[in-house]
């Protein structure tokens, strides 16, 4: 994955709600499958199906078994990961494509949940970035500018 994808994906995270964070959990599965079909060689291809498989287990250790559904749940990621190991053992993509669709229903799912999930931000006390354009002789050039969390060195 990409630096700026990460630096994205970052971003995304400090200001979701916990709802929103599965979401994007989801979306860096659903990436990190990309990037392993996409791969050049068996350590790429191998790589990101490892970083998928991360995502599935955080997935699976922030469950609330508590609620009735996240037995049901719980069993569909180790299905997933259990897709993974086949693929990555057998190096064929082919195999992904299940565990894709199972990743891109639960996403689609978790994403209208997320939409009327009005709760505060996970993450608190996060700096806020602002991002912007300036214009000078050498032309455009991005500026980001962090705020002060009150730690002045």
């Amino acid at each position: 994955m990409t630096d700026e994808k990460k630096k994205e994906f970052t971003l995304k995270i400090t200001q979701a709600n916990r709802t929103r964070i599965v979401v994007l959990t989801y979306e860096l599965a659903l990436t990190y499958l990309e990037e392993a079909r996409n791969a050049e060689g068996y350590e790429d291809f191998v790589r990101g199906i490892q970083h998928a498989k991360c995502c599935t287990d955080q997935l699976r250790s922030v469950l609330d078994y508590s609620q009735e559904i996240a037995l049901y749940l719980y069993r569909i990621y180790n299905y997933i990961s259990l897709l993974l190991d086949k693929a990555m053992i057998r190096h064929n993509a082919g195999i992904l494509d299940e565990a894709e669709q199972l990743l891109r229903k639960l996403h689609d799912a978790f994403d209208r949940i997320a939409d009327s999930d009005t709760s505060e931000p996970a993450m608190r006390n996060t700096e806020t970035i602002y991002s912007g354009l300036t214009y000078g002789r050498a032309g455009a050039q991005e500026n980001v500018s962090m705020g002060n969390r009150g730690f002045i060195a």
